[in-house]
C-alpha cells in the first residue's frame, strides 16, 4: 500500500518541482520569458494531482477482489440516537 501512495504522490510532486526549476532556469538565462501564470498553473495542476494521490493510493490499495468497500459496507450496522426537536443522529459501527 505504501508503494502505491508514494508513487501516486511522488510522481506529480517531483514533476511539479522539476518544472518549477526548469521555468526558473529558462527565465534566468533569458531563453524564454515565462509568464507568471504558467508556473502558477503548472504548480496548481501537479501539486493538486499530488494531493489527490493520497486518497487514491489509500483507496486503491485496499481494493482486494474478495474484500472491497461494498462488501464491508454490508457488515456495518447503524444505531440511531434521538435528539431534541425530533432529530435522529445515526452512527455506523462494525460488529466484526
Amino acid at each position: 500500500m505504501i508503494a502505491i501512495i508514494l508513487v501516486s504522490v511522488g510522481v506529480p510532486l517531483a514533476t511539479g518541482l522539476a518544472l518549477l526549476h526548469l521555468f526558473g532556469v529558462v527565465k534566468k538565462q533569458n531563453l524564454w520569458d515565462v509568464s507568471l501564470w504558467l508556473p502558477f498553473l503548472t504548480t496548481f495542476i501537479t501539486f493538486g494531482t499530488s494531493t489527490l494521490g493520497i486518497p487514491y493510493g489509500t483507496l486503491s490499495a485496499s481494493w482486494d477482489p474478495e474484500m472491497n468497500l461494498f462488501s464491508e459496507w454490508k457488515k456495518l450496522n447503524a444505531i440511531g440516537l434521538k435528539c431534541g426537536k425530533g432529530k435522529t443522529i445515526y452512527f455506523l459501527y462494525s460488529n466484526i
